[in-house]
């Protein structure tokens, strides 16, 4: 038996205590959407019924367990459920911005890696270079080695000249001067020629 209270509910009786009840629109939404039947006790009495422990059998695998029902009625169900929602999106965003930020750090990661690989190479072919240039630094220095002698050989060749130019310079000032006397001896003995000439008797004259 129900009476109709206000704003679309029912007045029930509760028939563990004998009181009446309103059976709210809210909550006949949520029984009719869930095809529960009309309750039969009070909100109270409700809840001192769920709220002891109680077995259960699960359905699936048949194993007893214990539990307390916790009810809500249909705005309070809506509330948690727009809640969990909320929540839901909130997770999912989240998860979202965490799910970019991975593949962010992962492309980041690989160009790290690429750029670690172009920087052992460009090392390679440096120290490459460095080991041909060393190479080439010790052949010089064998041939600087090896040419030391030279040195010394074109210092002995260059006094050997020196000394031959002198000895050259001196022999022509002395060649010089021996012409320069020939010439003069030669000068002298035509002038006493002239003279000697110029001295003797013409044939004409006795």
């Amino acid at each position: 038996m129900y009476k109709l209270a206000k704003e679309g509910g029912r007045t029930l009786i509760c028939r563990q205590c004998g009181k009446e009840f309103v059976f709210t629109q809210g909550e006949q939404e949520f029984y009719e959407q869930k095809g529960f039947s009309l309750p039969n006790r009070c909100p109270q009495c409700r809840s001192e019924k769920f709220g002891k422990t109680q077995n259960t059998i699960c359905a699936h695998c048949g194993i007893e367990s214990n539990y307390k029902a916790i009810v809500y009625c249909a705005n309070c169900f809506k509330k948690l459920q727009t809640q969990l929602e909320q929540k839901t999106e909130e997770f999912q965003r989240i998860s979202d911005e965490l799910q970019s930020k991975l593949f962010y750090s992962e492309s980041q990661e690989m160009e790290l890696s690429e750029s670690h690989k172009k920087m052992e190479q460009l090392i390679t072919e440096l120290e490459q270079k460095v080991n041909n240039l060393n190479m080439e630094i010790n052949m010089k220095d064998q041939l600087l080695t090896s040419t030391q002698w030279i040195h010394p050989a074109l210092n002995k060749i260059e006094q050997r000249l020196d000394a031959m130019e002198y000895d050259h310079h001196q022999s022509s000032q002395h060649l010089l001067k021996e012409i320069q006397a020939i010439h003069n001896s030669r000068m002298i003995n035509r002038i006493f020629a002239v003279i000697k000439h110029s001295l003797k008797p013409k044939h004409n004259q006795t």
